[in-house]
């Protein structure tokens, strides 16, 4: 019984097509549904761990280019500088933020492109 449903579990993630790179490596992800009314969404790695993605993508240009160019020509409007080789993009909300990652990953300036996704949440 448990070796069928870790085969259910991994086929679910192979017909997955949203996924980011996190150092070079792709992280498989499938969205949670859950009832809270928060500006994050949380998705499910293959490995089970739950991530809440906002909608952002952090974006790292590669060592002596200029990046900002490149994403400005994918017609992205709200764009942040953070530091010398970092941005910040945000996404409106029904855009797919895992196929724009992609697409700013594949940029040749473009050292690393992944969604901005909350490390601990904090209550107050």
């Amino acid at each position: 019984m448990k070796n069928i449903l870790i085969l259910i579990s991994f086929l679910s993630f192979s017909f997955s097509n949203d996924f980011f790179y996190n150092n070079g490596k792709k992280i498989f992800v499938q969205q949670k549904q859950t009832r809270s009314i928060s500006k994050t969404k949380q998705y499910v790695t293959q490995s089970g761990k739950t991530l809440s993605f906002t909608n952002e993508i952090i974006v790292t240009c590669k060592k002596n280019t200029i990046c900002l160019e490149d994403i400005k020509k994918m017609k992205l409007k709200n764009i942040s500088k953070i530091s010398k080789n970092f941005y910040l993009v945000k996404v409106d909300k029904n855009q797919n933020i895992f196929k724009l990652s992609q697409k700013l990953y594949d940029l040749p300036s473009v050292k690393s492109a992944q969604p901005n996704f909350i490390k601990k949440r904090i209550n107050r």
